[in-house]
């Protein structure tokens, strides 16, 4: 049976990249740091990458080379998709609103988006905790069928 684990690289990186997250939060001097301009950029650029993710794994389902991915066949494309679709209805009003309105959230609907993309994030976690929990029940009782 294949057996897919994270390579030793991957949790170094990981490791790395953390620590240097918490020395420059420790280290940046708040008072002479443009903050709002960090998240600004952030917040679009985790939209454009989780956006261009999405439709790049999309369009190779349609024209990608033979097996092609079919993201919303397997249960792993689907959950991948979902993740990153959570990430984007949550960091998405802010990064339209820096593109769009000044980087403001300053009339209802702005901050209803904004809400209510934090809401749909976590019903959509909500959801993929629900389809691994159904996946990981099937995946036991087809063991057990093995077994017997």
């Amino acid at each position: 049976m294949y057996r897919s684990r994270v390579r030793k690289p991957f949790w170094i990186a990981l490791g790395i990249g953390i620590l240097a997250w918490i020395v420059l939060g420790a280290l940046i001097p708040p008072e002479k740091t443009p903050l709002n301009d960090i998240f600004d950029v952030a917040s679009v650029a985790t939209f454009m990458a989780s956006f261009l993710f999405v439709a790049i794994y999309t369009i190779a389902g349609f024209v990608g080379p033979h097996p092609r991915p079919h993201w919303w066949k397997n249960e792993v494309g689907t959950y991948l998709v979902l993740s990153i679709g959570s990430i984007m209805f949550i960091v998405g009003p802010a990064a339209f609103a820096v593109i769009f309105n000044e980087g403001q959230i300053n009339t209802w609907w702005w901050a209803w988006a904004w809400i209510g993309g934090h809401l749909l994030g976590a019903i959509m976690i909500g959801e993929l905790s629900y389809l691994w929990f159904k996946s990981a029940k099937r995946q036991a009782g087809d063991r057990e069928i093995q077994e017997t």
